[in-house]
């Protein structure tokens, strides 16, 4: 399975890219977790005061790092589509045997009575629908 996968990402530019997309959106997914969770961690005993100032810079860097967070969210989801868009196409460019699937045996060439006009088996020696005898054509044919 991994031989596939990075067969596929070496033979496809577009599961490239969209692989670097989906890399650089988790980056900024988890840098943006980390920052909130040491700002808030470091801001709480300033959030208690009633220091206005703290309170509106910690309120713009937050929505700032929201912000980060949901664009890097939006990176992890272009990079998942172009992947997924990319592997369908190669997927629908593959040519796939169908000759493996399909069990039934060839079909015999059709034979038709001189006489009657009816088809009858390649091997048969008699119509078996009016009683021609074909044992000369045969002894003819060989």
């Amino acid at each position: 399975m991994i031989i596939m996968i990075d067969d596929f990402l070496k033979n496809n530019e577009t599961a490239k890219k969209g692989l670097k997309i989906l890399l650089i959106g988790f980056v900024l997914l988890v840098a943006s977790y980390l920052a909130q969770f040491v700002l808030f961690g470091t801001m709480v005993v300033d959030l208690l005061s009633d220091d206005s100032v703290n309170q509106a810079t910690y309120a713009i860097v937050s929505y700032s790092l929201q912000i980060i967070l949901v664009i890097g969210g939006v990176l992890i989801a272009v990079g998942i589509l172009l992947m997924f868009i990319s592997f369908l196409k190669e997927l629908a460019d593959t040519e796939i045997d169908t000759s493996q699937f399909d069990s039934r045996p060839p079909p015999k060439p059709i034979r038709y009575c001189p006489k009657c006009g009816r088809n009858i088996p390649q091997d048969a020696i008699i119509c078996p629908y009016c009683g021609v005898d074909f044992k000369k054509q045969l002894e003819n044919n060989k």
